[in-house]
């Protein structure tokens, strides 16, 4: 039990472990399967483990990169008969997400300032009263 946050497990039973040939692994069973309840899935709490591609850890860590995770996705969309439409869905949406995640970090990379700023006077003023001082990006 962690002392800050009584009753969280150290060690929680979905807990991913490392390693390639687990990436290579949750890879494949979202392709395969878990695709089909992406569109919708990944918004709620109750389904988003599921839904997911959990695939975030093992690109942080260098298990699989991004290159790989697009092609492959691809891969699979080909593979898909025309009747599959829910699981193509679930896939195009997974290469839209990807595609905003390079576009959001490319940003992040070429306007570092950007990471502490708000986009808009509301959430600036949100901020504030909650006692810190982001920066209105122009």
């Amino acid at each position: 039990m962690h002392a800050c946050a009584p009753g969280l497990q150290h060690n929680p039973a979905q807990r991913q472990r490392g390693g390639r040939r687990l990436a290579l692994e949750t890879l494949h069973s979202f392709l395969d399967a878990r695709a089909l309840g992406y569109r919708g899935g990944i918004s709620s709490p109750l389904s988003s483990p599921t839904a997911c591609s959990r695939l975030s850890a093992y690109l942080a860590y260098g298990c699989i990169s991004l290159r790989e995770v697009v092609q492959a996705t691809r891969a699979a969309l080909d593979a898909l008969p025309p009747q599959a439409g829910r699981h193509k869905a679930g896939l195009i949406g997974f290469i839209s997400r990807l595609y905003w995640h390079c576009h959001f970090i490319q940003k992040l990379e070429s306007e570092p300032k950007s990471s502490g700023a708000t986009c808009t006077r509301a959430t600036t003023a949100c901020a504030k009263k909650a006692g810190t001082t982001p920066t209105l990006r122009p």
